[in-house]
């Protein structure tokens, strides 16, 4: 991404990061999971919002 959404980069690779750690560990709780999915969705809104694309498209080139 360039300079203007890093800010969305940082918060997306953070959103991963946690995503990935509770997806992996049985012992999380639903709610921290589901917690982090609202999160993720909220992203990729501002994101589809900033920068004018398609969310969905958004969701398909970052996953």
């Amino acid at each position: 991404m360039n300079q203007d959404f890093s800010e969305f980069d940082i918060i997306y690779k953070a959103i991963h990061h946690s995503h990935s750690i509770l997806a992996n560990n049985e012992h999380v709780k639903q709610s921290a999971f589901q917690e982090l999915q609202a999160a993720q969705e909220e992203y990729l809104q501002a994101l589809a919002h900033k920068t004018l694309i398609d969310k969905q498209y958004l969701q398909s080139i970052i996953e």
